[in-house]
């Protein structure tokens, strides 16, 4: 063969390897100076608290405590070339709202990296959610202070379901559309009222009713309230011992009231606005919760178990926060009723078949009401005599029937 033409084919196939080597040469997808090592050595030694609540939602000695926790109890290790630190702030970023790839890039870590780490940080909260979650309030003491709710006193918290966001498969997509036609899951949550989750179940879809999830949590979850005690719970909820419902068809919630302007007339109504007012704790927390973790309002696309894993360590990690920090500001919002009961709740069936049972329910919850109505009318009457001993003195006053008058009568 000729020489040229082996010197030709020779450079062109050089020229050709060359091509492809150049082409196929890796090109670093994290090349910036602030690496994730870097990053969390600046995060730690920030004098700027603002910043590091950013990033972490609580402030530095609640993480520090929180990271010392999932280590010393949880299992949580530092890893070759990720710190234990760095990986609860991968699972922070992505409560917060952060995907995986964003996560990832903030952090100068590989996808795989981050996705592992963070299942690791899962599995450590959840193997001590008997340690996050606060059991409900056993203690004898009347917990209530002010005397417009002392009938109330054996309440231990109260319970409501929430609709979180779900991202499932177009195939699941009819089971997890709720009646706004969303596609959610049912989340049953269970609080006291210091504003502290005691109880937690999620995964149902958000085609479940309120009361179904009920169901499945004291049948296969043990969920119970304290010897003596109740939960209250709003009109989705049949009236039970476990859960202490308003009445149907009479004002409740506290929108319908403000917007009414006018006292209760009766024992049923005022019952409902006693009841209403105590049971908003739990819109209340569910507001701060979604609030510090924007995952709770717009979900990533994860695995659906995992999804619901990732709502319970939200809740968890709030205990951890209010018991560490207490209320703050920033996160401490007032989350007020949805306006709407939903269908109505169907009682169980040793409830509904056994007719004794429901009319000792319904003498018990009018007992509270009659209670309340008692007290109510002594507060006005005291505070007419009060008001008859003003005008003989000074000027006359003019009485207004409004919502906020009730309150300040009933408080006095």
């Amino acid at each position: 063969m000729d020489d040229n033409v082996i010197y030709t084919a020779s450079f062109i196939i050089i020229a050709a390897i060359s091509v492809v080597f150049v082409r196929n040469k890796p090109v670093p997808q994290h090349d910036s100076i602030l690496t994730g090592s870097k990053l969390y050595a600046e995060l730690m030694n920030t004098n700027s608290e603002a910043r590091f609540r950013t990033d972490a939602r609580m402030d530095k000695p609640t993480f520090l405590k929180l990271l010392k926790v999932l280590m010393l109890e949880g299992g949580l290790a530092d890893g070759l070339h990720v710190l234990a630190g760095e990986k609860l702030f991968f699972l922070l970023f992505t409560l917060t709202g952060f995907s995986t790839r964003q996560t990832a890039a903030r952090w100068q870590h590989s996808n795989s990296t981050v996705d592992v780490c963070v299942h690791e940080v899962v599995h450590s909260l959840l193997s001590l959610s008997d340690r996050f979650f606060v059991p409900p309030d056993t203690d004898d003491n009347d917990p209530f202070t002010d005397r417009r709710f002392q009938p109330f006193k054996f309440a231990a918290g109260a319970l409501d379901g929430s609709h979180m966001p779900a991202v499932v498969s177009s195939n699941d997509c009819s089971t997890y559309r709720n009646r706004k036609q969303q596609i959610t899951q049912n989340v049953l949550a269970c609080c006291n009222f210091d504003m502290t989750f005691n109880f937690c179940l999620c995964g149902w879809e958000g085609s479940a009713h309120d009361g179904q999830v009920l169901s499945d949590a004291v049948e296969n979850h043990n969920f119970r309230a304290p010897i003596g005690r109740y939960f209250l719970a709003d009109a989705g909820y049949a009236l039970s011992r476990l859960c202490l419902t308003p009445y149907r068809g009479v004002r409740y919630h506290l929108k319908e009231w403000r917007k009414g302007n006018k006292r209760p007339q009766n024992k049923e109504e005022l019952y409902n606005l006693r009841h209403s007012s105590l049971r908003n704790v739990v819109e209340r927390i569910f507001g701060v919760a979604k609030k510090r973790f924007p995952i709770l309002v717009h979900m990533n696309s994860f695995d659906v178990t995992f999804q619901s894993d990732l709502i319970m360590c939200t809740f968890m990690i709030h205990n951890f926060i209010r018991k560490e920090q207490g209320f703050e500001d920033e996160w401490y919002v007032w989350t007020d009723d949805d306006g709407e009961d939903g269908p109505i709740a169907v009682a169980p069936v040793e409830v509904a078949g056994n007719p004794a049972h429901v009319a000792a329910l319904n003498a018990w919850r009018d007992g509270i009401a009659s209670e309340l109505w008692a007290d109510y009318q002594l507060v006005l009457a005291q505070r007419k005599m009060q008001c008859c001993k003003v005008v003989t003195v000074q000027t006359p006053i003019v009485y207004s029937d409004t919502y906020s008058d009730v309150v300040e009568a009933s408080a006095s």
